[in-house]
């Protein structure tokens, strides 16, 4: 069997992804280990003003790249699965509003954020006549498609940091519904967590806001409407009401990062 070229790309650009990030935790860690290694008692700690700026400008830059390598590849995924590369953009941005509503922790909040745009990442492993079909999946094929959840989790479960942690959790419950009716655990109300149940609900709003090959752009009226009827089904309750308060900022997003 002939291995599919795009499976391969998707495997090899995640495997570089993470020895970048590999490669920019261990700089980091270097620069913080000078930054806090004693100095001789004859030579007092430089001003802030004083030290080298190099230091700081390439950590900015290597976390600048970082993210771009993330959203590269979680682009990648969704091209392969015939979604919109900006979906993902898209998505983190929504995380990101939701954050600041709900006044989380600043590295919470970024975590979020630089982690939902991974949440289909599993999809490299699914074979392509699931993500090419273009009618109704059987029961079997469903199967399948719904392994996503774990095959992403798995993938980043493997590594220990605190971003692919969140990312782990986010791939693995963004399918799961506040009254316990999702996949693949089946988990009910807040046994989901807060990152996982905030993209469930941004990634539902942003695909039936957009066009797919399989559908036409819903109407906002229509996109709401199901959004609020899936209160305390589907959805956080609490998000919904969130979103819906705030649904202004939401709609910016969705005109400043119209798919390309």
């Amino acid at each position: 069997m002939t291995a599919d070229p795009s499976l391969l790309i998707a495997v090899l650009a995640l495997f570089f992804a993470l020895v970048f990030l590999g490669l920019w935790l261990a700089a980091k860690k270097r620069l913080a280990a000078l930054k806090t290694a004693p100095k001789a008692a004859a030579a007092p700690a430089p001003a802030p003003s004083e030290r080298d700026p190099r230091s700081a400008a390439l950590c900015e830059e290597m976390v600048a790249t970082q993210k771009e390598v993330i959203i590269t590849l979680a682009e990648l995924v969704e091209f392969r699965s015939h979604e919109s590369a900006t979906h993902v953009e898209r998505v983190a941005a929504f995380a990101a509003i939701f954050a600041e509503i709900l006044g989380l922790d600043a590295d919470v909040s970024l975590l979020i954020t630089e982690a939902a745009p991974m949440h289909d990442i599993g999809k490299i492993g699914l074979p392509d006549y699931i993500i090419h079909k273009p009618g109704a999946l059987t029961t079997d094929e469903l199967k399948v498609m719904r392994s996503h959840t774990n095959i992403g989790h798995d993938i980043l479960a493997k590594h220990d940091r605190p971003l692919f942690r969140m990312a782990a959790t986010i791939a693995l419950e963004h399918h799961e519904r506040w009254d316990g009716s999702g996949y693949p655990r089946n988990l009910r109300g807040e046994a989901i967590s807060l990152p996982g149940r905030i993209v469930a609900l941004c990634d539902v709003f942003d695909s039936l806001s957009n066009a797919r090959p399989y559908k036409e752009a819903w109407p906002l009226e229509k996109t709401v409407k199901f959004i609020e009827d899936g209160a305390g089904h589907h959805f956080d309750p609490a998000l919904v009401d969130h979103m819906t308060e705030h649904m202004d900022r939401f709609l910016k997003v969705l005109v400043a990062k119209r798919d390309r």
